[in-house]
């Protein structure tokens, strides 16, 4: 969806014209995200715990990966998190966290920013790390992915056939605070206004 505003401003003989462009994101089948999973499964370590801001997932089981969109939670740009993981496993092996955010909703978790490392556990544990939402993320809803590998940190967000670990999916929902539209503080000029709002 692309919203685009055009106003156009007079006073004192003087114009003023502003054209904003905001896309939102929905996560639409459009989107189609990359895949992720372990060539070996998640039978001896696996994300047994998902936390961020509402999310709060315990359910697991021995699947490789694991889709959970249907768990959401709403954060707002230029806002912190902390994101809690944790890992469960039948052995004491090092185990790497991270997590993936599409922040500007172009279907990849490639850009800069994206990646987050969360650390390592030596057999079950947790770890924790601060999520900061960047005051230029796409507004809508977009997916953040939870990669949990044996030994090893992640290639990429899109990694597949690592050992043995598993990857989640879920969705997060980016709100700007006081209006993605109208937040801009428009109402500082003085004199007539008029507004064209076009929808394509």
């Amino acid at each position: 969806i692309k919203l685009a505003v055009n106003e156009s401003y007079k006073s004192s003989n003087t114009a003023f014209e502003n054209t904003l462009n905001e896309k939102v994101n929905s996560d639409s089948p459009e989107c189609v995200y990359c895949d992720s999973y372990p060539e070996y499964g998640s039978q001896y370590e696996w994300i047994s715990y998902v936390g961020f801001n509402y999310i709060s997932n315990s359910q697991n089981s021995s699947a490789g990966y694991e889709d959970f969109t249907y768990i959401s939670t709403d954060v707002y740009a230029g806002h912190t998190y902390q994101a809690t993981v944790s890992c469960g496993s039948n052995a004491g092996d090092p185990e790497q966290i991270w997590m993936f955010f599409d922040w500007n909703g172009d279907c990849d978790f490639d850009d800069p920013g994206e990646s987050y490392d969360l650390g390592e556990t030596i057999g079950p544990g947790t770890v924790n790390g601060n999520i900061t939402v960047p005051l230029g993320a796409t507004s809508g809803q977009t997916r953040m992915r939870v990669i949990l590998e044996f030994l090893d940190d992640p290639l990429s967000g899109c990694e597949v056939n690592y050992i043995y670990g598993q990857t989640e999916d879920y969705t997060v929902n980016i709100i700007h605070p006081g209006g993605d539209v109208w937040g801009w503080g428009a109402t500082q000029y003085n004199g007539n206004q008029s507004m064209t709002v076009q929808f394509s």
